[in-house]
């Protein structure tokens, strides 16, 4: 089966390369931005029953990410020491 081409396919596939042109520019940018760090908080618990604290902080500048991950492991770690001397009467 042949298809005649009429005048709205033959504007279409003039104009599809032109798109797809500016989809591949968009998606080169896009590509070439950085990505967006991400920082994580990981709490495990080991068999003494003592919460183990891992805090990861990513940004540009190091003394602002250093900063950033003091302060959580300090919240996390007076949040589970008080709760560790709750429970075992005791400081780990």
């Amino acid at each position: 089966m042949t298809v005649e081409p009429t005048d709205l396919n033959v504007r279409l596939v003039e104009r599809q390369p032109e798109g797809l042109d500016e989809a591949i520019k968009r998606l080169a940018a896009i590509a070439q931005q950085p990505a967006e760090p991400q920082s994580s908080v990981e709490l495990t618990q080991n068999a003494k029953g003592v919460t183990q604290i891992v805090v990861k902080v990513y940004d540009r500048d190091p003394e602002q990410a250093s900063a950033t991950a003091q302060r959580l492991y300090d919240e996390l770690a007076a949040t589970y020491r008080t709760s560790a001397l709750a429970t075992d009467g005791k400081a780990a």
